[in-house]
């Protein structure tokens, strides 16, 4: 009987020990991932704040911006303007060289025949 109570005894004390060890692993993980998730909260909260008290600065600037360059557009589409006409110009000479140097060819050719 003795020794029945002794196995009995045994046999509790190694069902028991393991499970109050690994209670005191997973309150320690639990306690863990607790404060990891804190931190990610913490740290989107203040990322979040910080873009709402910038937000009104950034677009401010942004709508000055606009301003800006819709003040100048005029200005901006007469330089346009003037490029495309000096554009044309360059391109009638690039054509007259071109044929030049078809005429230069063609009596170089002639020569040499």
């Amino acid at each position: 009987m003795l020794k029945q109570k002794i196995v009995a005894m045994s046999l509790v004390f190694t069902l028991i020990v393991p499970t109050i060890s690994q209670a005191g692993f997973f309150d320690s993980m639990i306690d863990g991932m607790t404060e990891t998730t804190n931190n990610l909260i913490d740290g989107a909260t203040e990322t979040t704040n910080n873009m709402i008290d910038t937000s009104g600065d950034v677009a401010s600037e942004m709508l000055a911006l606009m301003s800006k360059l819709s003040d100048d557009i005029g200005a901006m589409a007469d330089r346009i303007g003037e490029m495309a006409d000096r554009i044309l110009v360059m391109a009638d000479k690039i054509g007259e060289m071109a044929d030049r140097i078809v005429e230069t060819e063609k009596i170089m050719t002639d020569t040499m025949l």
